[in-house]
């Protein structure tokens, strides 16, 4: 089966620059022709009624009041129209700009350490097929991905030698590693990747219960886009050959997150999951 790419924005999505002075041509051209179509009508109005009759000056006051409400009216729709296309532009700007910083940093950590890279892309693959499955946006999905692609980017501030050492880790040592979610939160942060990537980066090892790490957050704390996150990774942690231990199969998988389920890990992420790991052409490990 091909792998599952990352949802990217389709060609040609970013909205065309404005260019200065564009905006307010547009919205001055509609109040003038707004005003003088306004002036016109009401006036030719007002001027075919008997001139005795006594409300003539409070219509005047009502001519003026409502010409003050309807251009006030149609400055704020096309204010609000070109301020949602400014916001789009700077949105398609922000995510080419989160993209390509995700390239530089997973480039880099792929000449570090090749096994990380490749349990990213494959950490990447599940964390779609789970977000799909529980009906997350589009919009949803494309955070959950850069999350996934920069997840262990805090291990560039670990030692090589204690990453892929072949015996079990001293207690310092394996608290150093945990120190990995955190740095990564912090690279993403000083990058300037959106602030709700680095978030689901920081919670991607906490657990329901608590148990997790770095802040031992629990439950309905926990972001759902780091739930998702935390399953694919353990699912293809465990399928792939490590210095410390082989790989597990995905009987003993399942075994693990159906134990688990609604303990350390969500139970909708874990009815998501099952399905797919019965699927046999879906890559998890090595193979």
């Amino acid at each position: 089966m091909e792998p599952i790419e990352a949802p990217k924005p389709p060609p040609n999505s970013t909205p065309p620059p404005l260019r200065r002075g564009h905006v307010a041509i547009r919205i001055s051209a509609y109040f003038l022709i707004a005003s003088t179509a306004w002036v016109v009508f009401s006036d030719t109005l007002i001027g075919r009624l008997p001139a005795h009759l006594s409300f003539i000056t409070s219509m005047q006051i009502s001519k003026g009041l409502a010409y003050t409400v309807a251009m006030t009216a149609l400055l704020y729709i096309m204010l609000r129209r070109w301020e949602k296309r400014l916001r789009a532009a700077a949105t398609a700007r922000e995510a080419h700009m989160a993209e390509a910083m995700a390239d530089a940093i997973t480039a880099m950590l792929k000449l570090r350490d090749p096994f990380t890279s490749w349990h990213t892309n494959r950490t990447v693959e599940l964390s779609v097929r789970l977000g799909r499955a529980l009906g997350l946006t589009r919009e949803e999905i494309a955070t959950l991905v850069l999350a996934a692609r920069l997840h262990d980017i805090g291990n560039t501030g670990i030692p090589t030698e204690i990453l892929n050492r072949p015996g079990p880790l001293s207690a310092p040592e394996r608290a150093l590693v945990q120190t990995h979610a955190r740095i990564a939160y912090e690279m993403i942060n000083q990058a300037g990747i959106p602030a709700p990537v680095a978030e689901l980066v920081l919670q991607h090892h906490e657990r329901l219960d608590g148990s997790g790490y770095p802040q031992r957050i629990m439950g309905e704390d926990i972001a759902l886009g780091a739930l998702i996150l935390a399953v694919a990774d353990v699912v293809t942690a465990m399928a792939s050959h490590r210095p410390h231990r082989p790989a597990h199969d995905r009987d003993a998988i399942v075994a693990e997150l159906r134990e688990q389920r609604g303990i350390r890990y969500d139970a909708s992420v874990i009815d998501a999951c099952l399905p797919l790991l019965a699927d046999a052409s879906i890559p998890l490990g090595d193979a």
